[in-house]
């Protein structure tokens, strides 16, 4: 609704904090392109956050296929921890399976 948003447009348009599009500007005109080391860079913080799941995501955008496969096999060790809190230890004995594979991947597409 313009009439309500209008006074935080007007605050927000004063300190130079938004920019106003035309009709038809698409956003992709504004974004910019992260470089692989910023992908890399920012997958490293997501790990030591224990965000697993985004960190492979951005170590697939930086072509790391060695931080990819840690990520994940980090990934299925907290699923595993997950299956043992709900007492399904089968389940958890597959994910810490999986993670080994992950992990032996990793290490045999480890940088030389």
């Amino acid at each position: 609704d313009e009439v309500h948003r209008a006074p935080m447009l007007h605050f927000l348009e004063r300190r130079s904090l938004v920019d106003i599009l035309a009709d038809g500007t698409s956003l992709s005109d504004y974004a910019v392109k992260a470089s692989p080391e910023e992908w890399r860079s920012q997958g490293h913080v997501l790990v030591f956050r224990s965000l697993y799941q985004q960190a492979v995501k951005c170590f697939q955008h930086s072509g790391d296929k060695h931080f990819e496969l840690q990520a994940a096999g980090m990934m299925k060790i907290g699923e595993a921890k997950q299956k043992i809190a709900e007492g399904k230890p089968e389940d958890a004995r597959k994910h810490y399976f999986s993670a080994a594979l992950l992990f032996q991947a990793a290490e045999a597409d480890a940088p030389q």
